[in-house]
């Protein structure tokens, strides 16, 4: 699949289910549930290898 250029994503469908995911990600409060905001960025905090040489590879997996 093709990257495609941010101003052409932004005029997709693709592009309202992904602004309407983020917010109800941001709505759910329970950091718990891997369906909300707080528990990826509990993820980000708790593991993330800052400093390390899989440090790139990591985070390519983790915003994947």
């Amino acid at each position: 699949m093709q990257r495609l250029e941010w101003n052409t994503f932004r005029t997709t469908r693709q592009y309202a289910s992904l602004v309407d995911g983020i917010a109800r990600m941001r709505e759910n409060t329970n950091a718990a549930d891997k369906r909300s905001c707080r528990y990826w960025n509990n993820v980000h905090i708790s593991f993330c290898p800052h400093g390390n040489a899989y440090f790139l590879a990591w985070h390519r997996g983790y915003l994947y």
